[in-house]
């Protein structure tokens, strides 16, 4: 069994400020820990191509290159394709509803990435919804204070994201209903990145998501 994970995303898919990396450090580490009980039989690599501050636009434009610099398809090897993007799309300028990326335009790109990714993939491909924010402090946020990110906004691209992937016929994993309830506790100081506690929820339910797929399960 040999397997590639290529995860593309903004500074949530990176692991900002997370000690631990994030969560696609925490199912690279178990991929990594069965490569090595296996002696490579069940070979996996795993790529984080998180961006601080990307949005649909930013990762529709890198996607070609980064996929092509990554994975052969000649070489034989399963590849599966994590898509989390969408928060930043969601923000507006402080007092507006001039958002980032327009809701159309995000689903437009999203439409074209879900494509490209299917077609990479074969059909293994995950897509994140956002996830949501602490409104005390994400509006607006310390780090860009013309900036403010609104869970109604994050909500209304949340459901654009799970009928992209029920369109395309690929894995939604809903992180926005999944993690709303913790609003507050699992974010950082800045009320929009995830600390430690949610990327380990994440993670774990990544990692279910992706053995629906066949991830780390033998052919």
């Amino acid at each position: 069994m040999k397997q590639r994970l290529i995860g593309l995303g903004d500074s949530i898919t990176l692991g900002h400020w997370d000690e631990a990396g994030g969560w696609i450090a925490h199912v690279r580490r178990n991929a990594d820990a069965r490569v090595v009980r296996t002696e490579r039989e069940q070979y996996a690599t795993v790529y984080n191509l998180g961006v601080s501050s990307n949005t649909s636009r930013h990762v529709l434009g890198r996607y070609r290159g980064e996929i092509d610099a990554r994975h052969d398809p000649g070489e034989g090897i399963d590849l599966f394709i994590v898509l989390a993007v969408g928060i930043n799309d969601s923000a507006v300028n402080v007092g507006t509803d001039r958002h980032l990326v327009a809701p159309g335009d995000y689903e437009t790109n999203m439409r074209a990435l879900v494509s490209l990714a299917r077609q990479d993939a074969s059909g293994r491909v995950l897509v994140m919804g956002p996830t949501p924010v602490d409104e005390s402090k994400s509006r607006p946020v310390t780090f860009r204070p013309e900036r403010e990110y609104r869970l109604d906004f994050i909500a209304e691209y949340n459901t654009i994201a799970r009928r992209v992937a029920a369109d395309h016929g690929v894995c939604f994993a809903d992180l926005f209903d999944g993690l709303r309830p913790h609003a507050g506790h699992w974010q950082e100081w800045d009320g929009v990145h995830l600390n430690a506690l949610a990327h380990a929820q994440v993670a774990s339910l990544v990692e279910r998501k992706l053995i629906e797929l066949g991830w780390g399960v033998s052919g």
